[in-house]
């Protein structure tokens, strides 16, 4: 490796290792989206001020600081002089150095760093509230002398008590100390103006140097000695985050609370899924979900009498696919059916991830899919959170005070998120209850099962009861399920009863509209009878038979029913031939008229094999032509999520990528001496390819090559490394 001090950040990148290289993607993950071609364009994007900017935000406190500190040196400082300006532990702050270095956010080495000119900015025009190095730096005695020439030259010229001269001296000092060092003065740069003003004054005395024709700045050697008892602007921050000391107890109620609330949540979900099928809520204009809808779904999911906020279910299942809007309405989607024939546990964990990953945040306040619920920043707050509660064992005791102090030295730039009806971890914490992260203000063990493809702790899985079939019926005109129960057993028994409430064991009430909503749908009295006796452990109670009985006899005096398509016809002796074709779903329901539950052109199409040919007409009795079927509607589907970077890959890539001259300067060579070049290329669709080839000849930014007796060009751009063989 070269001995040589790099000349830039591009020349000290291309040294750096493979591994070095992807641990810089690592850290900074928007320098691999898209893959930069060469070290140089990954040099070039790392120094733009988007990048810096997130960068620097990835910070924690400790490192925000010694980056401003650096930021406010000049180039070739060291630790030690970064460490003295801050006062912090010169170990400590060399390891914070490096770690910027491995972040690209300085360069150089230990013996002296340089700061990109972008880092500087990110920090105002004068970092850490100081001038650049004076051209003749005073001592602390010169400076005391020349504070006392301003005031007596101020007390002069406006005839001035040496008192009040002094007063307003030491008032200008004072603010360009702590704020910013550059002021306004007109003709700064005339030596001749009086020292009519304190600035006048002290410009004249040498503590303020111009700047440019009407502006002034403070010595940064003057505000050095004047800051006391720090140097920075910035209160000083410890190197190390505050500790966590919880208190730890009831670790195993805390978990089975939890589980608890993680049943009772994909309960709730599946209920806002039949609810959401029912309504088909609708979008107002401006996005989100209407008022009036939304209530419907509080309504029918019971939620008016306490429970989480229909906006955070709807927002859970919009996370998890399980619902989309298609012309303007809520449904639910393919993958909710999916969704539903999962176990409990796996139910959870696809809502946990979704939740995880949701880049929207919400308070409770807002519309369910409303557009100012989108935020970036949503998932990094909820993962970082998360990381805070898996550094704490299980049944710790949530504690707001330890945990913003914690989160406020790995995130100083949450600060500038907080919402206006609460802080960002209220908001957590109250939404981490209602999915299970966090029960009787305890931390529980599902917090550790929430990384993608975490083992699951035979101790929490057992919690997890697998679906059953069976429940328990009381006289009381209840069923109540000890265990969730299978989708189809579920789904059945919802459509006998109202959910009376939910979460390990569910409870279900019978009442005359229950049972005769599943009259409606085609059970009869002595079926629903049989069916509940199979799955109830405890029999058919007496009374619930007798409403199920007495439901029965009042149903059906009146019957309605739905079918696709009619066929009428003024001789009975046809309608009857018809009849007797059997035609699947084809049946005579009066002399002259039959009904089929194929759609009105297929029943046209097989009608017609048989040599009886029909005319189509509306339900006002005029003539149609057969209509083309329709496609069956359908949810839009959602757009792939993107691969995560390679960054190995990457990295590899781009450690043995030459610069374009570099390979021109190889494949020119090859050319003129008309010997074989070893090349690698990438082409559009990123693969890697490398061959033994004859460059024909190099013209308008491609190589014309010659590979096995085939005739291949390969835009220079594309050209990873290029060598002339022996």
């Amino acid at each position: 490796m070269s001995t040589t001090p790099a000349r830039s950040l591009a020349e000290d990148l291309r040294r750096w290792p493979t591994e070095r290289l992807a641990t810089l993607l690592q850290h900074r993950r928007d320098l691999a989206t898209p893959a930069p071609q060469d070290i140089v364009e990954l040099a070039t994007r790392a120094t733009t001020a988007a990048s810096v900017t997130a960068a620097l935000a990835a910070l924690d406190r400790w490192q925000q600081q010694v980056a401003e500190a650096i930021a406010a040196q000049p180039d070739h400082s060291t630790s030690e002089q970064v460490a003295e300006l801050i006062e912090g532990p010169a170990e400590a702050v060399a390891d914070t150095l490096l770690a910027l270095n491995d972040r690209a956010l300085i360069w150089g080495s230990p013996q002296g760093w340089l700061v990109p000119h972008t880092v500087r900015r990110a920090f105002g025009a004068h970092p850490g509230g100081l001038a650049p190095v004076s051209p003749d730096p005073l001592t602390p005695d010169a400076i005391s002398r020349a504070q006392q020439q301003a005031a007596a030259a101020l007390a002069k010229a406006t005839d001035t008590p040496p008192d009040q001269a002094a007063e307003k001296v030491e008032a200008v000092l004072a603010q360009l100390t702590w704020s910013h060092p550059v002021g306004g003065l007109r003709s700064a740069t005339d030596p001749h103006q009086e020292s009519t003003s304190p600035a006048r004054a002290l410009l004249a005395a040498g503590l303020l140097l111009p700047t440019g024709p009407d502006t002034v700045a403070l010595r940064r050697e003057v505000a050095l000695l004047r800051r006391t008892p720090r140097r920075l602007r910035q209160v000083p921050v410890p190197a190390q985050p505050p500790e966590l000391t919880p208190e730890v107890d009831r670790a195993d109620r805390a978990t089975q609370a939890g589980v608890g609330s993680a049943i009772a949540l994909a309960q709730l979900v599946e209920r806002l899924l039949e609810a959401i099928s029912d309504i088909q809520p609708g979008l107002v204009r401006t996005g989100g979900i209407a008022k009036r809808d939304l209530d419907l779904l509080n309504r029918q999911l019971g939620l008016s009498r306490g429970g989480p906020p229909a906006v955070l279910l709807v927002e859970l299942a919009d996370a998890a696919g399980l619902i989309a809007v298609d012309g303007g309405r809520v449904l639910p989607t393919a993958a909710a059916d999916q969704w539903r024939g999962l176990g409990p546990l796996e139910r959870w964990r696809r809502l946990i991830a979704a939740w995880l990953d949701s880049p929207r945040w919400l308070t409770g306040a807002e519309r369910p899919l409303a557009p100012e619920a989108a935020h970036g920043w949503a998932p990094d707050v909820r993962r970082g959170i998360l990381t805070l509660a898996t550094q704490l064992p299980e049944g710790a005791k949530v504690d707001p005070e330890q945990w913003d102090a914690w989160l406020a030295w790995h995130h100083p730039t949450w600060d500038g998120l907080a919402e206006e009806s609460g802080t960002l971890l209220q908001t957590w914490l109250a939404q981490a209850d209602v999915l299970g992260l966090v029960a009787l203000g305890r931390r529980t063990g599902l917090v550790d099962v929430t990384a993608d493809g975490a083992e699951v702790p035979a101790a929490i899985a057992d919690l997890f009861p697998e679906p059953g079939t069976t429940f328990w019926l009381q006289a009381d005109l209840t069923a109540v399920a000890p265990a969730p129960l299978t989708p189809g057993v579920r789904q059945r028994l919802r459509m006998l009863t109202q959910v009376e409430s939910t979460g390990a064991g569910e409870v279900f009430r019978f009442d005359r509209g229950s049972v005769g909503r599943a009259l409606q749908q085609g059970w009869a009295a002595p079926d629903i009878t049989t069916w509940l006796g199979q799955h109830s452990t405890t029999g058919v109670p007496q009374p619930l038979t007798y409403l199920i009985a007495e439901t029965g006899r009042q149903h059906g005096n009146l019957r309605m029913g739905t079918t696709e398509t009619y066929l009428r016809t003024d001789d009975p002796v046809r309608a009857r031939l018809i009849a007797g074709l059997e035609l699947p779903g084809l049946r005579q329901i009066a002399d002259t008229v039959l009904v089929s539950d194929m759609p009105a052109d297929e029943l046209a199409r097989a009608l017609a094999e048989h040599g009886h040919h029909v005319a189509a007409e509306d339900s006002a009795g005029s003539l149609l032509l057969p209509s083309e079927p329709r496609a069956p509607r359908r949810t839009p589907a959602r757009p792939a999520a993107l691969p995560e970077p390679n960054f190995a890959q990457l990295a590899d890539r781009l450690s043995h990528h030459q610069s374009v001259a570099e390979s021109l300067r190889e494949l020119e060579k090859a050319a003129l001496r008309r010997a074989p070049v070893r090349v690698t290329w990438v082409d559009r669709q990123g693969h890697r390819s490398t061959a033994t080839a004859f460059v024909r000849r190099v013209v308008e930014g491609r190589a014309e090559l010659t590979i096995d007796g085939a005739r291949v060009e390969v835009p220079l751009a594309s050209v990873v490394s290029a060598a002339v063989g022996p």
